[in-house]
């Protein structure tokens, strides 16, 4: 209840932006494996109050990222036109240019990436700007 209150809080301070974020290292995931068996997560790094890099992958059971399945990625671009490598660095480097997620724009064959992202970028902004350390995790 306290962590929410704080998260609440955290959220009208952002709307209004009065917040400052904090430095430091903020993660963000989702709470549960997706039906294909992935994690999707981002570590939001923050250095002198602004967003100096994201890192957003997913991850398996096995620890293994989705990023360097080689197979995945092939298979992933020859549908969608790009792979998840090009995908997080095409998403950190316009957050960290903005420092917004929400001006962030659609990426051809990502939309749904896209939507985890910026809901994961929100969550990480917003545990910088409340100090809070601990991953925090999300439905999807």
């Amino acid at each position: 209840m306290k962590k929410m209150l704080i998260l609440i809080g955290a959220l009208c301070i952002t709307s209004l932006g009065f917040a400052k974020m904090n430095d430091g290292v903020y993660k963000s995931e989702a709470k549960d494996f997706d039906k294909r068996g992935w994690k999707v997560f981002l570590d939001l790094t923050v250095k002198d109050g602004k967003i100096e890099s994201a890192n957003f992958d997913y991850i398996n059971k096995d620890g293994k990222l989705k990023s360097e399945d080689v197979e995945y990625n092939k298979k992933y671009k020859e549908i969608s036109k790009i792979d998840v490598p090009e995908l997080k660095e095409i998403f950190s480097e316009e957050l960290v240019n903005t420092q917004n997620p929400d001006e962030i724009d659609n990426v051809a064959g990502a939309t749904e990436s896209l939507v985890q992202f910026k809901l994961l970028s929100k969550e990480a902004i917003i545990a910088s700007e409340s100090g809070i350390k601990e991953p925090v995790k999300i439905d999807l």
